[in-house]
């Protein structure tokens, strides 16, 4: 057997095991999020997220302008597999929610 179906065979056993994933939550903290910027590199997704609120300035002339003040307070950076692993996981979610939910939910 040549060293490529050697290595071929050894990918296919490693994809047919089975590993059990243990979550450690101990850590975990939450934060609301309604503003999303994403960039990218060759090696990397970039996910910039944060919460928009609107705000009235006050002008030089008196007046007032409203702003929409944008806080970007967390980025996530992965790799383009697990970004697809992101997307393909939020597809589903969001697929659910609207099978579970879009009868009560004015926003659907």
């Amino acid at each position: 057997m040549s060293k490529e179906e050697k290595n071929a065979a050894n990918a296919d056993a490693a994809q047919s095991q089975q590993i059990r994933v243990a979550l450690n939550s101990a850590r975990l903290r939450t934060s609301y999020a309604n503003v999303f910027q994403t960039r990218c590199t060759a090696e990397e997704i970039i996910l910039c997220c944060g919460l928009s609120q609107p705000e009235s300035l006050n002008t030089q002339d008196g007046g007032t302008e409203n702003v929409l003040a944008v806080d970007l307070d967390r980025r996530i950076v992965m790799t383009p597999s697990s970004a697809r692993r992101l997307l393909l996981a939020l597809d589903s979610t969001l697929r659910e929610h609207a099978a579970r939910f879009s009868n009560n939910c004015p926003h659907a």
